[in-house]
Parts: structure tokens; sequence; C-alpha cells
């Protein structure tokens, strides 16, 4: 499911946004979702409650006198999320350098040219198709770049998520990691552990040396499968 939020304090706006949207997506070969929010302190507190976790935002700038704007609210959410996209829309051209600080992927000026719209959303939906992933942390989401994952591990009955610069715990059965990633990338190397066939640096007899310097066991029934994926990528 492809979800998208639309934060715009003028719900006609909002929702002649939805309608382009629409348009655009009944193109695609994909299921699809939108959320319109009139305030942006509601679709904060959604995304940092991990309610709702959504692949795409279009955030107005301007909002009403008690909301915070667009910027801020795209700028609190790179505090925790690098992946989700973030494209502005608003009538004014006064804060297009704002957008580098908080990786904007596009910035709209109202009304939306839908030709620009279309060519926004084939890119960001095909760079992303397949390359996240939302893990449940144990008061919120967490949306991670798929090739960021070194490999994921059994904790409990929960999960580690080992990434090349740190790891976190999520509230996520490995079967269920296993459906979510992408099957080209990853391979199941033993019961209690799923490693990304790119990261690998190494093989060796019963293991393999990740590019982060850790070492995961690899069974001896999923010996020559990992041995072949890995040879593949290489």
């Amino acid at each position: 499911m492809y979800n998208i939020a639309i934060c715009d304090d003028q719900i006609i706006c909002g929702e002649t946004l939805e309608l382009t949207l629409d348009k655009i997506l009944s193109e695609f070969d994909t299921a699809y979702s939108t959320d319109i929010y009139t305030s942006s302190n509601e679709l904060l507190k959604v995304i940092e409650s991990g309610e709702k976790s959504y692949d795409i935002l279009f955030l107005d700038i301007l909002m009403g006198a008690e909301e915070m704007n667009g910027i801020d609210v795209a700028r609190k959410i790179r505090t925790f999320d690098d992946v989700t996209s973030i494209v502005f829309v608003t009538s004014s051209t006064d804060h297009v350098l704002d957008g580098y600080s908080v990786r904007a992927l596009q910035y709209l000026i109202k009304p939306v040219d839908e030709k620009i719209l279309r060519e926004v959303l084939e890119y960001e939906y095909k760079s992303k198709s397949n390359s996240s992933v939302v893990f449940k942390e144990k008061d919120s989401t967490r949306r991670v770049a798929a090739s960021d994952i070194v490999h994921v591990e059994t904790c409990g009955r929960n999960v580690k998520v080992v990434l090349k610069n740190e790891e976190f715990n999520a509230c996520n059965k490995i079967s269920d990691v296993e459906k979510m990633l992408p099957s080209r990338d990853f391979i199941r190397c033993h019961q209690s552990f799923i490693i990304n066939i790119r990261n690998i640096k190494e093989i060796r007899h019963g293991e393999a040396l990740t590019v982060n310097g850790q070492t995961v066991p690899v069974s001896r029934t999923q010996w020559s499968k990992v041995k072949k994926a890995f040879l593949a990528a290489n």
C-alpha cells in the first residue's frame, strides 16, 4: 500500500490536490490511500505516535496561527525519519531554500501543475518501490531504507535490526520481517537471522562477515543458497 498524507489548513486545497493525485495514481499499478489533515499539529502527532506512517507527505508551508508551519513540521519529522519523501505545496516562494535543509523532494506552487506532479510521483514511487521497510518500536513506528539494513536477528519475541551505523529493537516477528523485505536482496541465512546479501563483505564456512564488521551465522542447510546469492550479487 502506497500511503500519502496531505496537510493544508484550507480543506478545499487539500481536496483539490487529492483529486489530482487520484487521477495520476489510478494509472499506477498499485493500491494507495490518501489522508487529508487541516492541522499540522495533528499530522505530526499521528506520525510521532506511530499510529500511521506515510511514503510521501504533501505539506503546505503557511498554516494557521495555532499550527506549526510546514517547514517546522518537516524538520521535526527529519529528526526520526530520513526516508519519507516530503513535498512542499504552497502559494509562496519565500521558503524555497528552507526545503534543502529537510531534503525536500520538490517545492510545488499552487495551483499545482498536473504534469509536474505526475513527474514527482513517477520518480518518487519508482525510487521507493520495495526500498523501505516500516518497523514497530515500543511507542512508535520507524521507516528505514532496506539498503541500510545489514541483518535482522531474533531477540526474544521481537527482533533486533542492525543497520550500517546503528541498531534498534523492533516489535516484529522475524517471520513477518522476512515477508516485508525485498527477496532479491535478503535471505534467511539461519532460523534466527535474515541477512542483506549486498551488505556481506566475506563468507566463510558457517558464517558471513558483514560490512559493519559483525559476524552472522549461516546454517548448514542454508549455506549453499547463501553462497550462491553472495556470488551472484558480486
